[in-house]
């Protein structure tokens, strides 16, 4: 079963908002004292991370919100971030 418009239409509405708010999540743990407490050593991991993990999240409860189940491996593979 390929993923249907509104799906794909959210996934991409999640990924325009996260890299809207990108800025906002680096200068927040960024800051040195939350940096030093969290043991941030690679900025650019961490932001990538941080990133994807949101995007997994908000896309795996978006599919389960919109469709009442989790999203079987062909649904999955159509979306690397909710590999």
């Amino acid at each position: 079963m390929e993923l249907d418009a509104e799906t794909r239409g959210l996934i991409e509405k999640i990924i325009d908002n996260v890299l809207l708010y990108a800025d906002k999540i680096i200068k927040l743990y960024f800051n040195p004292e939350v940096k030093k407490e969290l043991h941030i050593q690679n900025e650019s991991d961490f932001v990538l991370g941080f990133a994807s993990g949101i995007m997994h999240a908000w896309c795996l409860s978006s599919f389960l919100s919109i469709h009442a189940r989790f999203p079987n491996e062909h649904e999955q593979s159509e979306v690397a971030i909710c590999d």
